[in-house]
């Protein structure tokens, strides 16, 4: 039963799209803009915008590298030195 409740009413709809081609403009249009005023304007970002991005990157970037300079990398040679059972060749 309801199935034909939708499709009475998408036939409906395709008459009146068919009687008024404006009406799908008029549907368009309106979900262009939202019910906040505040929201009707194309977005720009301030300079506290800007600097807030930049300095996510800093921040990223400072951490990064003192993570480098405090836990650098160990090298396998060393490592395998280190072990009393790792047998290491001269020649190599």
């Amino acid at each position: 039963m309801p199935e034909v409740h939708a499709r009475r009413r998408v036939e409906a709809w395709r008459q009146a799209q068919l009687a008024s081609p404006s009406a799908t403009a008029l549907l368009v249009t309106s979900l262009a803009n939202d019910f906040l005023p505040s929201s009707w304007a194309h977005y720009s970002p301030t300079a506290w915008d800007w600097l807030l991005y930049a300095g996510t990157f800093g921040l990223f970037l400072t951490a990064f590298l003192l993570f480098l300079r405090f836990i650098p990398m160990i090298s396998i040679f060393e490592v395998k030195t280190l072990l009393p059972q790792a047998k290491i060749k001269a020649d190599h």
